[in-house]
Order: C-alpha cells, then sequence, then structure tokens
C-alpha cells in the first residue's frame, strides 16, 4: 500500500497536482516507515524520514528490506550485533560489594556512627539518657559506640549524657583491670587469678571504648596475659587457642594459622583447633581470599565427618560449627 501511494503521489506531482500529491506522499511515508518497522525497528523512522524527504527512497529501503537475504537485511543484522557489542562493553562495571568486617575489634574503626547519621529519636537527650540507662558494663559495643558518635557534637544535649555515660564505663573498666592485676601480681602462680585478668582485659578489648592505638595495646596486653597461662598450663591447650582467637579477631591470620598449627603438633586430634583453623579460612574466604576460600571448602568436607559440634567447649565455635556443618 506504501508503495502504491507513493507512485500515486509521483503521477499527482506530475499532473501538477502538488497540494495532493504532497498530503499522499505524507501517507505513504508513514505506511512504509510502519512496514519497515515491522522487520527492523531500529530502520523504521529512519525509512520514514527519508520517504518524506527524497520521493522514491524510502520504498526502496522497504523493498531491500523485505527482499529475502538483502543487503539492508545483512547490514541492519551486522548494525544490530555491533551496538549490542557496544552497550556490552560500555555498560558500566557493578560496584562491588565492600567487604564484610571479620571481628569485633575489625568493626571498631570502621563502623563508628557518626551523629549525623543518628536518627531524631537517637539525637534527642530524652532517647540518649534511655540509653545509657541500658547500659551496663559488659554490654553490647553497638550501644556504646553510639554514646561515643554523639561527643562529635559538644553543643547538644545529649553531649554531657553520652559523655557521663561513657566516664562510668570506663571508669568501671579501668578500676576492674587495675584489682584483678593487683590480684594476679599477688599470687602470680594462680591459674584463676590470671585467667580473671586475661578476661578482663579482653572484656575491656570488646567493650566498645577503645580503636585505633589503644586497641592494639590491649590486644597485645591480652595475648601477653594468656601466654602466661599458658606457660602455667603447659599441658592445656585452652589458653593457646584463646590466643588464636585474639589473633582472628584482630585480622593477624597468619598468626592465628601458626599458633593453631602448634597446637595441633602437641594434640593433633584436638578439636576446636581444628575448627579455629577452618573459622580463620571462613573469615578469610569472606575477605575475598580466594586461596581461603578453597581451603575452608575442602576442609568443611573433611570435618563435617570427623568432628560432632558437641566436642567443642566454646559456645560460639559450636554454634558457628552447627551453622556450617548444616550447610555443607
Amino acid at each position: 500500500m506504501g508503495l502504491y501511494l507513493e507512485f500515486s503521489a509521483i503521477r499527482l506531482w506530475l499532473g501538477s497536482h502538488g497540494l495532493s500529491g504532497l498530503a499522499v506522499h505524507l501517507g505513504a511515508s508513514l505506511l512504509v516507515g510502519l512496514a519497515l518497522a515491522q522487520k527492523m525497528p531500529a530502520w523504521g523512522f529512519w525509512a520514514a524520514v527519508m520517504s518524506f524527504t527524497m520521493p522514491g527512497v524510502g520504498p526502496l529501503l522497504a523493498v531491500l528490506a523485505w527482499i529475502p537475504g538483502g543487503l539492508l537485511g545483512a547490514a541492519a543484522d551486522e548494525t544490530a550485533l555491533v551496538m549490542a557489542e557496544f552497550r556490552e562493553h560500555t555498560r558500566p562495571l557493578p560496584e562491588p560489594r565492600p567487604p564484610t568486617p571479620q571481628s569485633f575489634e575489625e568493626q571498631m574503626a570502621s563502623h563508628m556512627t557518626t551523629a549525623s547519621s543518628l536518627s531524631q529519636s537517637e539525637a534527642d537527650a530524652r532517647s540518649v539518657r534511655l540509653l545509657a540507662d541500658s547500659l551496663t558494663s559488659g554490654s553490647d559495643a553497638g550501644r556504646v559506640r553510639r554514646l561515643r558518635a554523639l561527643l562529635a557534637d559538644p553543643q547538644s544535649d545529649s553531649y554531657h549524657v553520652a559523655a557521663a555515660k561513657l566516664a562510668r564505663l570506663q571508669e568501671h573498666y579501668t578500676v576492674s583491670l587495675y584489682e584483678a592485676s593487683q590480684r594476679a601480681q599477688a599470687f602470680p602462680g594462680s591459674i584463676e587469678l590470671q585467667a580473671a585478668l586475661a578476661e578482663g582485659t579482653v572484656d575491656y578489648l570488646r567493650s566498645g571504648l577503645l580503636d585505633g592505638q589503644f586497641s592494639e595495646f590491649y590486644y597485645g596486653l591480652a595475648v601477653q596475659r594468656f601466654e602466661i597461662l599458658a606457660k602455667l598450663q603447659q599441658d592445656e591447650p585452652i589458653w593457646r587457642l584463646r590466643i588464636a582467637e585474639l589473633h582472628r579477631r584482630n585480622g593477624k591470620y597468619e598468626q592465628a594459622l601458626a599458633t593453631c598449627e602448634s597446637i595441633l603438633q602437641q594434640w593433633p586430634e584436638n578439636s576446636e583447633a581444628r575448627m579455629r583453623i577452618l573459622e580463620i579460612y571462613y573469615y578469610g574466604a569472606r575477605r575475598g581470599i580466594g586461596e581461603s576460600t578453597r581451603q575452608f571448602v575442602g576442609m568443611l568436607k573433611r570435618l563435617k565427618d570427623e568432628i560432632h559440634p558437641e566436642q567443642i567447649e566454646d559456645p560460639g565455635l559450636q554454634e558457628a560449627a552447627q551453622w556450617w556443618f548444616q550447610r555443607a
């Protein structure tokens, strides 16, 4: 129909009927564009435009496009292929997800909440007071960090509430550690007193009150105190396991692995040391370390058949083992 109308428009022009010919030519252009768009959508619009501006060219494009194996069809296919490749290569790369923090200690610096990110209810002095009252010694460090974030604005009413609570928490931990240190020094051979001092140091490290150099200092201090316990009880692997856990929590994976391997040299069948190694590979895999991922998958298959979670004394590691084994 488009071709017929185009020839009719040409006859009208030749017969000095210019206005009528132009109207018929416009209708032919639209029909040619629609027809060509059914076969090659990318060419339909331009065919209609060329039909309108250059009489005879649009119909010629339509004829070429509808010829089986025509040159225009091949050119259109090639053009579509090139455009697809162009879109593929120019597509913006997906933004990689940031690595998940591997331990509580590693989250201290990266997850410090800023005052601007607090909700309106948290910025309110009354809500902050309720938050401070809900905190006791040994509470989760997330709430402590939320209070610390409020110290960024000394002009706010919440600042004084947060500062007072944080000061009391600091006093609690420092006094507790001082008293535990005095008792441990008075009885240096006491396993119970030395263990209380070491665990108190770990509690302070995980309190949310420390970051940066202070966190590093107390991490090293906790390791030293567990090393004292390991020397006092050389026939017990528990203290070296605690050292391995501290290394892992602070991102010292090589030191954690070395500590676990030293335990297995003396106790080859120690289930908790083997599970600690699996835990180290797990957190390494979460950080995107390919070798850790391969080691974790291979070791998990072996340990699932060799170890029952009930054999593990540490509650957190036991829970992790149950979760891993259920999904292996």
